[in-house]
């Protein structure tokens, strides 16, 4: 089995964040700043097989050498606050 992990660079994005006033009728917008890191997992197992039938049925198939089975989770990490609060 074999697991692999990434982690990458922080990406920022803006987004515009509306504040109401303090009876509600009417909004100020704030320009603001959201950082995310994509965060990568890999796992992967490779199948071999332990007998002669067993090899014989992996070749008729096409995996000579085994067979390999892989999964990959990707995840969005949010990453703002890391470096302190740098938006305002």
């Amino acid at each position: 089995m074999k697991i692999e992990t990434d982690v990458s660079d922080a990406e920022r994005e803006a987004y515009t964040h509306r504040i109401p006033d303090s009876n509600g009728s009417s909004y100020t917008d704030r320009e603001s700043n959201v950082s995310t890191r994509k965060c990568t997992a890999t796992v992967s197992v490779t199948i071999q097989p332990q007998t002669v039938l067993g090899d014989a049925i992996y070749a008729a198939g096409g995996f000579g050498g085994g067979m390999t089975i892989e999964s990959n989770a990707v995840e969005l990490k949010d990453a703002t606050v890391e470096g302190g609060a740098s938006s305002w």
